[in-house]
């Protein structure tokens, strides 16, 4: 995604369409993944096009153009794109409620290749680069709690961002039912950030101590470099070995300082190296016709950490008739701490999930129904303490049930699906005063989606319903957690409003 701004909703970088297979794991997934508490996606980029295209597209919100180039022996292609947008002249249409002093824009350049390799392997190349621009203003809360001199103050907030990608994959099958699969990738990401406290008439304010307090600016560069081999084995039966490993360089700079005095000093400067190395085997086992599972083991090993862990994963499936299947799945999984904790404190341990999943999936033609059970316990999760500074005293668990049904069949040229997901969760962890429900946590989702298209007019129509209970927030005039006599009792108590949203488009 694009980098993150304080209460705005983040754009995807990646556009959809170079996807061909897109998994989202809840829970329970393969050992050939980590660093992951709860759940991992997995996309699969797609092959070669199936004909030369070029394409033009022009919105409200910008405009863009890409071509295809797929050879005449059909074994390799080339892809070149570029995508501008700014949504300007669309906030002037559409009235924002927040002040947008610069819309957001961005540039993205984008370029693929892909070589059929033999008869069954494919070479890939991915990249990109991301020119990315905004700049906010709004109303400064800080100083309606502080009063200063009955001053009301406004927040500039800027960001500039570059980001460039690239990802270089090989797969290939080799004799008596080897295949080989190597992964290369490689990112830079810079942030430029710089916040402004302005007047209400928004002048540029120097003159107190609150303003430079609150006029920092952020310089943060990140590199991250990735390597991952993957070597599986057929055996008879359709039973297979799989095993490889993987390695990650990441570097990152942040540099924090006064806003007006970028130029003179910075008020502090971190960096923080890390060397990440992995080892996992996984096997696939057909014990009969209805009964199949897959067993693994996840080894990892953090330079910064200075800590190993060992992560067993275990899955099994029981096919009960033509349609239906029964599924369980347990695992261990690890996370680093988040890079914020990392710069402070080193000497911080691997978070740890472990999961509990039970699955009932019934699939006939043209209809989908998926019923989940789990539970997830949470230990050594990143505790923040005034007393004992940052440490992995944290803990916490989740269960609940999720249910898909998707229909294509009942009403004739419609499609359309239900999903609902309850979740019981708590949690102490950061500066939380008590085991309770995280504020990025809502109990009840549900929603309701139909699709319905007509070939022969090339007219589409889709609706969605999205129904979400309130989550609890934190409220600083009853429970402020920086408070030393802060209530504990009415930690979290508070909660939002419930969501609603209905969507049509045609």
């Amino acid at each position: 995604f694009t980098s993150s701004v304080p209460d705005l909703g983040a754009r995807g970088r990646f556009n959809p369409f170079i996807f061909k297979g897109t998994v989202f794991s809840a829970g329970g997934y393969s050992a050939l993944y980590g660093q992951a508490l709860s759940s991992a996606v997995i996309l699969e980029t797609i092959d070669l096009p199936e004909r030369s295209s070029a394409n033009v597209n022009l919105s409200t919100v910008g405009v863009g153009a890409s071509v295809q180039n797929l050879s005449k022996s059909k074994k390799s292609s080339w892809g070149l794109g570029y995508n501008y947008v700014n949504l300007g002249a669309y906030f002037k249409i559409i009235r924002q409620n927040i002040n947008y002093k610069k819309a957001p824009e961005a540039h993205q350049i984008d370029l693929n290749y892909r070589k059929k390799m033999g008869k069954n392997g494919m070479l890939k190349f991915y990249g990109y680069a991301n020119f990315f621009q905004l700049n906010i203003q709004r109303e400064n809360i800080t100083s309606k709690d502080a009063n200063i001199q009955s001053l009301i103050y406004n927040d500039e907030y800027g960001i500039k961002n570059k980001n460039l990608y690239g990802n270089l994959s090989f797969k290939n099958y080799y004799a008596k039912d080897w295949k080989l699969q190597l992964g290369l990738s490689a990112s830079y990401n810079h942030d430029d950030i710089s916040t402004k406290v302005l007047t209400q008439q928004n002048e540029l304010v120097t003159d107190s101590l609150f303003v430079q307090q609150n006029w920092v600016g952020i310089d943060y560069k990140n590199t991250l470099i990735t390597g991952k081999v993957v070597i599986e084995k057929s055996l008879k039966n359709l039973n297979a070995i799989r095993f490889g490993a993987e390695h990650i360089y990441g570097h990152d700079d942040n540099l924090v300082f006064p806003g007006a005095f970028k130029d003179s000093f910075y008020y502090s400067k971190q960096n923080l190296t890390e060397n990440f190395t992995a080892g996992f085997i996984e096997s696939d086992i057909y014990i009969t016709n209805e009964i199949a599972g897959k067993i693994g083991l996840r080894a990892e090993y953090s330079q910064v950490l200075q800590k190993v862990n060992l992560a067993p994963r275990l899955s099994a499936a029981y096919k009960i008739n033509k349609g239906g299947q029964f599924s369980f799945a347990y695992g261990q999984f690890f996370q680093k701490p988040e890079l914020p904790y990392l710069m402070q404190q080193t000497r911080l341990n691997f978070m740890k999930s472990t999961h509990y999943i039970l699955n009932y999936q019934y699939q006939p033609k043209d209809r989908l129904l998926r019923i989940e059970l789990y539970h997830k316990n949470y230990k050594s999760l990143v505790k923040l303490n005034s007393s004992n500074g940052i440490n992995n005293n944290g803990n916490g668990y989740a269960q609940g049930i999720e249910l898909f049904y998707r229909d294509k069949k009942t009403i004739k040229g419609i499609d359309f699906w239900i999903s609902y997901s309850y979740i019981d969760t708590k949690r102490d962890f950061l500066n939380y005063l008590r085991l309770t429900q995280p504020d990025f946590i809502a109990s009840h989702v549900g929603s309701f989606v139909f699709k319905k298209f007509w070939t022969k007019y090339m007219f589409g129509i889709n609706g969605t319903y999205t129904l979400t209970s309130g989550r609890p927030y934190l409220n600083y005039n009853t429970s402020n957690p920086n408070e030393p006599n802060a209530d504990a009792n009415l930690f979290m108590k508070d909660k939002t409003i419930n969501y609603n949203n209905f969507s049509i488009s045609a």
